[in-house]
């Protein structure tokens, strides 16, 4: 392969895959070169041009899945109970299933903002690329505590359970430290936010896909996810979907992008359903 023809790939693979997925801009918030568009999308190896067409193309596919869960009668119905309001200021906490410009977040923001545009809500998309209950531990303060939050999403825990090929043995961040670190999250955030924290549990995974994946630094197992799911299904505020079954058991092949981690469109879908129905049943864990 030459030179040219392993650019060219580069940036294809960049393009449909990596970039919308990459957060440089969070990642080191504190350059000034992360500031200008220009600089980040040289550094992606994109003019800035294509960087924005990316985002747009993004945006757009984002807003479409918002419009066709609004089809949904059921849904519109829902979201008149959905418990924000007017003004609130609402944070999504995560790795890149978070951060993903085509992602849940983005898409439940789509949603509630074309149904309920009376809520006038500001919204922090915080999800960072590979993140672990540590990455977020470490920025919480200036990320999300400084933001005057009213609610707070959390989806956590998927690279914490990663198993490193130069360490398979155990998984990234170990159990005991996983619930430490959720522990440490949670109190500091009921500190500044007033409303109940909302946790979703980390989406399913097809393990073999990832195993085809070169670029990945490890795997993720779902007899590990499970594990992790159990501790974070013990937090008081909303639970989204505690056991990981949003995805099917096993999961649907349809739900992920052909790595088997990153969801689908259909996937992130499946998984506002799932935010959207435990926000408006009214129940909170924890709640006396």
């Amino acid at each position: 392969m030459d030179k040219k023809e392993k650019k060219d790939l580069e940036r294809e693979a960049i393009i449909n895959y990596l970039g919308k997925l990459l957060t440089l801009e969070k990642e080191h918030s504190l350059l000034p070169g992360s500031r200008n568009p220009a600089t980040v999308a040289s550094f992606l190896g994109l003019k800035e041009d294509e960087l924005e067409a990316l985002k747009e193309g993004s945006k757009d596919k984002a807003m479409q899945a918002a419009e066709e869960l609004l089809k949904d009668a059921e849904i519109r119905e829902k979201m008149e109970n959905i418990p924000f309001k007017k003004g609130d200021k609402i944070v999504g906490v995560g790795d890149d299933i978070t951060s993903d410009f085509e992602g849940w977040f983005e898409i439940f923001r789509y949603v509630v903002d074309t149904a309920r545009p009376d809520l006038e809500l500001e919204w922090i998309n915080a999800g960072v690329y590979q993140n672990t209950t540590h990455d977020v531990l470490r920025r919480l303060n200036n990320d999300v505590m400084h933001t005057g939050a009213a609610w707070v999403i959390l989806h956590l825990g998927t690279y914490d359970a990663q198993r490193l090929h130069t360490a398979s043995e155990r998984t990234h961040v170990s159990l005991a430290e996983f619930w430490e670190n959720l522990n440490s999250i949670d109190l500091a955030l009921q500190e500044v936010v007033d409303n109940p924290l909302i946790w979703i549990s980390p989406s399913p995974v097809i393990t073999e896909q990832m195993m085809k994946v070169p670029v990945f630094e490890g795997i993720i197992q779902e007899d590990d996810l499970t594990e992790f799911r159990e501790v974070l299904s013990g937090k008081t505020g909303y639970v989204v979907d505690p056991q990981g079954l949003r995805f099917g058991r096993p999961a649907n092949s349809w739900n992920f992008l052909a790595d088997g981690l990153h969801p689908s469109i259909a996937g992130h879908l499946v998984t506002v359903r799932e935010l959207i129905h435990t926000l408006t049943k009214g129940k909170v864990v924890g709640d006396d």
